[in-house]
């Protein structure tokens, strides 16, 4: 019936395009009540379906006449150039092979080896590079038309509204019959999209790049013609929803898992172990949009979170604008987070947060039994900071004396008699700070209950800073009374003659030491919020870990709408939730594959390669830094930054000129009162400082000062 399999083959690409020009286009794209621009879509592409639908019958109509000249016509019977019942019957048949209507000599030609498969993936190349693979094509084969000499050229060429992809039609310029279409990319199943432009754009925003960074890389640099501005924006809307499911079927699971503990077991759903915080897009208290996360405190799965933005417009996120202040974001979102968890009958017992965080209150207004403690780090952090303003000052204010006078007497008659700080003086130096710091540490470290604790920060202040170790009624008890010099013994017990234990940084001062007591007596008061009676100290680090991660998904530097700011952000919660994505869901999974998947984007095998080498990458960098040698580097490396910074310090003083701020160093190098931006030569030294008030005082620097006489008030 047939001369040959490629005169069938011919013959089916001929029925389908006469098949595809009779379907119904009303059926294909409805038309929508109430939507004047989705219509008017409709009406565009009907028209261009109906373009291409008269192209399919004319170019058939040539391929026709194109057969009678080569008189081959024959082999194709006239009954198959329609759709009658003759064809269907015979694509139903299950007993009709090509092969066996063909002639005999296609029997005996030889097999073609089959042509290697080219893996999935996309590439960048060069339009010239397409024109010369054409060329190629041009000089070893030509136009099957009979008598037709012409080769393939440039028809058309479509690079805009395609997101970075490329489509080119070739047609040959005698006979016009031969057509090559080239497209750069396939579209996305079910949507208008091509591969490439939605993977291009998609992988932008969830690197952390904006509409600008990616317009200017492909556009501007590489002259890439990409998506516009309201269709990047239409992306975002796209990938939204996506995200969040995403993130939400994480929080899901994390529940479940929680509630499978057994009810006796602390961190289970009725007595619920969280840590908890808040951060702000754009530093300072000028942030227009802030995020708060619930994490549970022993498997570090993410649990709610909430986003509170102050400016944007767009018709898919329902909620209103955020009416507030930056400062009180935190707390507003902590309120509503905490209430959807009480919502859902999770019992929060414990909460681990910030010293600083303005939160605590959200938590008790929800939950009235449940104890809120304080981060370990920013407990030591707030103590050296405190120390650091004490050592400035020389007397007491009116408020600490009305205060604390009950419990330390002098505090009235004491003052610090030093004019200038020197070394060994007594008082808060800085290698106290430092030794201060270590010790307050140390305490959070070994102290299992508060009662301990609070002892111990009491001892210090009292008697282990002024070289007492034992007193009547008791003793330091968190160090041993005698050092070992033979550099044999334990650390538990010396057997050596050793010794007394001396302390290293004595406070001689009546003003500083009265000064420490109150810090450690602060410390004290505060111990049911430091130290937990079954867990000990705890930490917010889950949430600061958490945070670190957004910055690389949308920038500090620019504050953005609210759907990008929601959606960036998701992208990092996700990012953020790693570890636990493998610990719970297997070292295979990703968080961009499955969007990649939700948004019907192809996962090509290099993209699945590189995301599972980055999964591994960073799992073993994780194990890396939980080994005995990475925390004796990390201390190395701190030592190092110490000593690289007084060094510093030493280099500067050693100069001719002095460039300072006002800082300690200046009463220490002996300047003598200079007014602000003057050089005043002292020695061999110049000092430019800013410390000094117009009245040449030492003692403030502003002339709003109750002592100066420069003060206008006073007069």
């Amino acid at each position: 019936m047939f001369c040959s399999p490629r005169c069938y083959a011919i013959w089916q690409r001929m029925r389908k395009k006469h098949h595809a020009s009779k379907l119904s286009l009303e059926a294909r794209w409805p038309r929508r009540k109430g939507k004047s621009y989705q219509n008017l879509q409709r009406k565009r592409y009907l028209r261009s379906w109906h373009r291409q639908v008269i192209r399919l019958e004319v170019q058939e109509s040539e391929e026709e006449s194109t057969f009678e000249t080569r008189d081959k016509m024959g082999c194709l019977p006239l009954e198959y150039n329609s759709t009658g019942s003759d064809t269907d019957e015979m694509d139903k048949d299950p007993d009709f092979d090509v092969s066996t209507e063909t002639d005999n000599k296609s029997h005996n030609m030889e097999s073609e080896p089959e042509p290697e498969e080219m893996e999935s993936g996309m590439f960048v190349c060069q339009t010239p590079q397409l024109l010369d693979f054409v060329k190629q094509i041009n000089h070893t084969s030509q136009c099957a038309t009979p008598g037709c000499k012409g080769i393939l050229v440039v028809s058309t060429v479509q690079p805009t509204g395609l997101g970075g992809s490329l489509n080119t039609t070739f047609v040959c310029d005698d006979c016009k019959i031969r057509t090559i279409q080239f497209q750069g990319s396939a579209m996305v199943e079910g949507s208008r999209r091509t591969v490439v432009g939605l993977a291009l754009s998609v992988a932008f925003l969830i690197t952390g790049h904006g509409f600008a960074k990616y317009d200017r890389t492909l556009r501007q640099c590489l002259g890439i013609s990409c998506l516009s501005k309201n269709r990047y924006y239409d992306m975002i809307k796209l990938v939204y929803p996506h995200i969040t499911d995403i993130l939400d079927e994480m929080c899901e699971e994390e529940k479940e898992r929680i509630k499978e503990l057994d009810d006796d077991e602390l961190g289970n759903w009725k007595r619920a172990v969280v840590t908890s915080d808040g951060v702000w897009h754009t530093r300072v208290f000028f942030s227009k949009n802030g995020t708060f996360i619930i994490k549970h405190y022993m498997s570090g799965g993410l649990l709610w979170y909430g986003h509170k933005c102050m400016k944007g417009s767009d018709d898919v996120v329902e909620e209103d604008l955020y009416e507030g202040t930056a400062k009180s974001m935190e707390g507003v979102l902590a309120g509503e987070c905490y209430g959807q968890a009480k919502e859902e009958g999770c019992k929060v017992e414990v909460v681990w947060q910030d010293g600083d965080s303005s939160s605590s209150k959200s938590v008790l207004d929800h939950y009235p039994d449940g104890k809120v403690y304080k981060c370990g780090g920013h407990v030591g952090r707030a103590h050296t900071n405190n120390l650091k303003e004490a050592a400035k000052k020389k007397e007491f204010s009116a408020d600490i004396i009305n205060k604390y006078k009950q419990k330390f007497p002098l505090i009235e008659t004491v003052k610090c008699q030093c004019k200038r700080h020197k070394s060994g003086c007594g008082c808060l130096s800085e290698s106290f700070i430092k030794c201060a710091r270590i010790n307050h540490f140390c305490c959070l470290q070994q102290c299992k209950n508060p009662a301990e604790y609070a002892r111990r920060m009491r001892a210090l202040g009292a008697y282990h800073v002024r070289n007492i170790h034992e007193w009547e009624g008791g003793q330091c008890g968190f160090h041993q009374m005698k050092v070992c010099t033979c550099k044999e013994c334990n650390d538990d017990e010396v057997e050596c003659e050793g010794t007394v234990y001396k302390t290293k940084n004595v406070v001689t001062c009546d003003f500083h030491w009265i000064t420490y007591q109150i810090e450690c007596e602060r410390r004290a008061e505060d111990a049911d919020k430091i130290i937990h009676p079954e867990m000990g100290r705890g930490h917010s680090n889950l949430c600061e870990a958490h945070f670190t991660v957004l910055p690389q998904f949308r920038s500090k530097d620019q504050s953005l709408c609210r759907l990008h700011y929601m959606t960036s952000t998701n992208c990092g919660l996700c990012q953020g939730n790693m570890t636990w994505c493998y610990e719970v869901r297997g070292p295979q999974y990703h968080w961009v594959i499955d969007l990649y998947t939700r948004l019907n984007i192809p996962v090509l095998p290099y993209v699945l390669e590189a995301l599972q080498r980055a999964v591994e990458e960073r799992r073993a960098a994780l194990e890396k830094q939980k080994t005995e040698a990475s925390k004796h580097n990390r201390i190395n490396m701190k030592v190092a930054r110490v000593e690289d910074q007084v060094a510093r310090k030493n280099w500067g003083k050693r100069q001719a000129v002095r460039h300072t701020y006002g800082g300690d160093d200046d009463e220490e190098s002996g300047d003598d009162g200079s007014t602000v931006g003057v050089e005043v030569p002292n020695g061999d030294v110049t000092i430019i400082s800013g410390r000094k008030c117009k009245c040449g005082s030492t003692e403030h620097r502003r002339t709003s000062h109750r002592a100066c006489p420069l003060n206008k008030k006073k007069s």
